[in-house]
């Protein structure tokens, strides 16, 4: 019995999903003030070049205690620091649903800013005494 086209495709297919993925490549950084050569690739002073880990020698190879710095961990998620960075616009729409503390928040951080906007601290100011007011003549 023959075996057809498909057939072979197939195992051809299922042979190369069975192997192993090849290892991860391993970066070399060339801290010196020369050029270094590794592998036959030169590595400029102050880059780092990737290679495929048999390839590297054994003295550049990290030592089982040397691991790589962890990555910097990705800043809280701040919505009042989002909302900030937004228009005075945006942030105006948004103010009548600000909690008391974070209208207050706001407006500490809009003041200690770089370059703070007076049209969004009046902005602030109306909300907090619209606020007042309102808290006035419910009582």
């Amino acid at each position: 019995m023959a075996s057809t086209p498909i057939a072979k495709d197939a195992a051809v297919r299922r042979g190369f999903l069975d192997q192993e993925p090849p290892p991860a490549p391993m970066p070399v950084s060339n801290d010196t003030d020369t050029d270094m050569v590794v592998a036959g690739r030169i590595i400029p002073a102050g880059e780092t070049r990737h290679f495929d880990a048999s390839l590297v020698p054994t003295a550049l190879m990290p030592t089982p205690g040397e691991a790589e710095p962890p990555a910097p961990e990705p800043p809280p998620y701040d919505p009042l620091q989002m909302l900030q960075g937004e228009s005075v616009n945006t942030i105006k729409a948004a103010l009548p649903t600000l909690k008391d503390a974070q209208l207050e928040a706001l407006a500490g951080m809009e003041e200690v800013a770089e370059k703070p906007r007076s049209t969004l601290l009046a902005a602030l100011q109306e909300e907090h005494l619209r606020r007042a007011a309102a808290d006035a003549t419910e009582e």
